[in-house]
């Protein structure tokens, strides 16, 4: 892929199909553990809690989509290979990070035997946000890639 567009497209994906896995993991948390020790109303507020990681960057890049003349221009624009291999290595790693330390927290092993709340101490959503802690420490990182496709609009402006 060497136009703008259509990275631009792949970047979109990577973190439509990353959003999708983290709502999949969260949502079936009950079918994953098997001890209903989660309950809706918290699978819905850990949803409400990590989907802004997501949300930033789709927006950014779905707003390319829309105008015609801004997907044309970036169709003629030529993206260096280094810098489509720098936006994958910072955007793939924070994305994978974070959705394993999602599936960890969703898959923690709780230690009260006989009842399914969640034992003393943190509670799910307390871990949650954590990780949504996490993730913002490293934001900068992994939106960099989304910060330099998406700044400048007509893409073929230097």
């Amino acid at each position: 892929m060497n136009n703008l567009n259509g990275f631009r497209g792949l970047l979109l994906s990577i973190w439509l199909a990353s959003w999708i896995l983290m709502c999949a993991i969260v949502l079936a948390a009950e079918t994953i553990r098997h001890d209903q020790a989660i309950e809706l109303n918290d699978r819905i507020e850990a949803l409400m809690m990590l989907s802004p990681i997501w949300l930033t960057p789709l927006a950014c890049f779905g707003a390319f989509w829309f105008p015609e003349d801004e997907r044309h221009a970036a169709r003629v624009a030529k993206l260096p290979p280094g810098r489509a291999a720098a936006a994958l290595a910072l955007t793939l790693p924070f994305l994978l990070l974070i959705l394993v330390l999602t599936w960890s927290v969703v898959t923690t092993k709780f230690s009260v035997p006989s009842i399914v709340d969640l034992p003393s101490g943190d509670s799910f959503l307390e871990r949650i946000g954590r990780v949504v802690k996490f993730a913002g420490l490293l934001s900068p990182l992994a939106l960099t890639p989304t910060l330099w496709m998406t700044r400048r609009g007509k893409a073929t402006r230097r």
